[in-house]
């Protein structure tokens, strides 16, 4: 071919403007123009002698331009016409070869199309056969330069490429043959290799990729047969062990290399490897064994998965006459039977071939004579013996003693309760009978029965349980013993006082919500929970801190840690006692123990010891109104009243509230 040479940019520019230079000037500028050509010759004659793969010349194309631009641009050998054609009919491939990059690509030329089946270029180029044709040109592309000296080293070397089928990354056969060449790449669409005939053919991206003219369109696993794509080495860590048995069997090599339409079931190599390894190489070892097995794993029609996952339980008879059972209605497609029992799983499914569809399964097919004997049936269980009653049992079930009616209309109420007693667990619950709730104040019960104030009610019947089981021989040995409930107020736990009466009886608890004691009056009337609890009945509904006075709650055995020094000063006087024990509306700012044991404690005991200035300082702290912290957040250095008469200053403008002045 003729060799045309390209003056670099810099030099034109440099041959325009010498006009306007000195003479002098001008002819040193030739100068160096004409030593720059002579290195040039220079280059060119050394590219020139090149030995190729071939060992003969090389074609020497040195371009700084793309794969695209030197493969099929406007100075494109004629040769590569189709590919160009086929490149363009690919977005996702002309995008990246005409995007600088790294490759190697064998490039068919138009003869190697030529040799295609009649009427195969012409679908590959069809707008909806985009991705396959996207595919089989990846297949020719790798994602570094291989130039052709590295090329003729390798042997029979398996190499990725740009390819891949359900993302296994499709390989090509590349061997340099004994370094003399040519080199060959296999697979090929019409068989054989594909012959290197133009190594080296041309350079792009500043030399990091490199073109090699092929003589055959390389094949991707949709051109290969069956027994080909299960031998491909891109699949040899997944189905190596079937192309052995393939090989082991010429039946089943013939048929699935041959042209039809088929479905394999492919056993991955650990699905092999999970069997006896003994048995597994005799069955190898056997022709008419392996052969069965193999028919086994093959339909004579293609099944694809999206019709496989239609399937339920349905019987496909397979290549040896033996039927297996698809079954697609779990999501997944399962194939039964197998030799470890259970079911094989489609793990990849819809590897097309040219000869049918291969979907990889987890697990080894069984022949008639291979299939496990079923597993006896589970021992049928001995019928239960029904749970233990609860105490939702005892007290409301059926069976239930009629005093508790309106208890269990209580409890039934509150789903939280309901749901705590109708548990096993193990609880002690003093039930207060109907006497106990008709004697509560008029309308009491059923504001407490309507739904808003289902949070009282479930605390009220918290109140009367413990989270032990406490038997009537264990209360009477308590006195004025404060026992912890299931109730809480403000995260505080509320107690019930429970005394023994010094062992005779009754066991009695406070407070009751209409004052004294309720009393129990049928002790250890049920148990429940397997004997885990136990119920007492008693006479009086037990009271929480919402129907106690301040000066009650205030001296409650609950907050005894809390404010008991506040409970003593109330004690120390009469006149507040009785104002915070009576009807009323009242703010009290209670000071904690800590508060009080902050001051000189000779100071303390004087005041206490004085009953006027003990109950002017308590009315100090009490307002004749009730002032929630949502009102008291909204004032801001506000003079409130107190029960004395003098004012204290109320602020939450802060976001805490603030009472002043302080003793301290």
């Amino acid at each position: 071919p003729t060799e045309s040479l390209l003056l670099p940019a810099s030099m034109c520019r440099a041959a325009d403007l010498e006009k306007g230079l000195p003479t002098k000037a001008r002819s040193n500028t030739w100068i160096i123009a004409i030593v720059i050509l002579t290195l040039a010759l220079a280059l060119g004659l050394g590219v020139g002698l090149g030995v190729g793969l071939n060992k003969k010349e090389d074609s020497t194309i040195s371009t700084y331009s793309t794969i695209a631009d030197v493969a099929c641009g406007t100075n494109a050998p004629a040769q590569f016409s189709t590919l160009c054609a086929a490149i363009a009919a690919s977005p996702t491939v002309l995008a990246a070869l005409s995007a600088a990059g790294t490759y190697t690509v064998f490039a068919p030329n138009n003869d190697a199309f030529d040799a295609l089946p009649d009427g195969a270029l012409a679908d590959l180029l069809k707008p909806e056969n985009e991705p396959a044709l996207t595919n089989l040109l990846l297949k020719h592309t790798l994602g570094s330069k291989v130039p052709a000296a590295d090329a003729l080293n390798l042997v029979n070397e398996p190499v990725d490429t740009l390819a891949s089928t359900n993302s296994i990354t499709e390989k090509i056969v590349v061997d340099g043959n004994g370094t003399a060449g040519p080199v060959t790449i296999t697979p090929a669409i019409v068989g054989g290799s594909a012959e290197v005939v133009a190594p080296n053919l041309a350079e792009a991206d500043n030399g990091g990729s490199v073109i090699h003219e092929i003589n055959k369109v390389i094949a991707t696993w949709s051109y290969m047969s069956i027994a080909q794509v299960a031998c491909d080495p891109s699949l040899d860590a997944t189905v190596g062990t079937l192309c052995a048995a393939v090989g082991a069997s010429s039946a089943v090599a013939d048929a699935l290399s041959n042209s039809g339409s088929y479905t394999v079931f492919a056993p991955t190599n650990g699905a092999f490897a999970a069997l006896d390894q003994t048995f597994l190489q005799s069955v190898l070892a056997d022709d008419a064994t392996v052969t069965a097995l193999l028919q086994k794993h093959a339909l004579g029609s293609v099944v694809p998965a999206s019709v496989a996952l239609t399937l339920e339980n349905s019987a496909q008879t397979t290549l040896n006459g033996e039927d297996i059972t698809v079954d697609g209605s779990t999501g997944s497609v399962l194939v039964t039977p197998s030799i470890l029992s259970g079911p094989s799983t489609v793990i990849s499914a819809d590897v097309q071939t040219s000869n049918g569809v291969i979907h990889v399964v987890d697990k080894v097919l069984a022949l008639a004579a291979l299939v496990p004997p079923p597993s006896p049936p589970p021992p049928v269980p001995p019928p239960s013996s029904p749970p233990p009653p609860t105490i939702a049992d005892v007290a409301c079930g059926t069976n239930a003693p009629a005093q508790f009616s309106t208890l269990c209309a209580a409890i039934a109420a509150s789903p939280t309760v309901l749901a705590a007693l109708s548990a096993a667990g193990t609880y002690t619950v003093f039930a207060p009978n109907n006497d106990a709730f008709d004697a509560l104040p008029d309308g009491a019960l059923a504001d407490l029965l309507k739904p808003e104030n289902e949070p009282a009610l479930t605390n009220l019947l918290l109140k009367h349980t413990l989270g032990s089981k406490v038997p009537a021989a264990d209360a009477l040995n308590l006195v004025n013993e404060p026992v912890d409930t299931l109730a809480s107020t403000n995260s505080i736990t509320e107690k019930i006082v429970v005394d023994g009466n010094g062992t005779a009886g009754p066991v009695t608890i406070t407070p009751a919500i209409v004052g004294g004691s309720a009393e129990v009056v049928a002790p250890n009337l049920a148990e429940a929970d397997n004997g885990g609890s136990v119920i007492h009945e008693i006479n009086k509904v037990i009271a929480t801190w919402s129907y106690m006075s301040i000066a009650q709650v205030a001296c409650d055995p609950s907050l005894d840690a809390t404010v008991g020094t506040l409970c003593a000063a109330v004690g120390a006087s009469s006149a507040v006692a009785d104002a915070l024990s009576n009807s009323g509306s009242y703010t009290v700012f209670a000071p904690t123990n800590g508060a009080f044991a902050a001051l000189d404690q000779t100071f303390l005991q004087s005041v206490l010891a004085d009953d006027a200035t003990v109950t002017a300082l308590l009315q100090k702290h009490a307002l004749g109104s009730v002032v929630p912290a949502s009102v008291a957040l909204t004032l801001e250095n506000s003079a409130q009243t107190t029960l004395n008469g003098e004012d204290i200053t109320v602020d939450g403008s802060t976001g805490s509230v603030l009472v002043t002045p302080s003793i301290l």
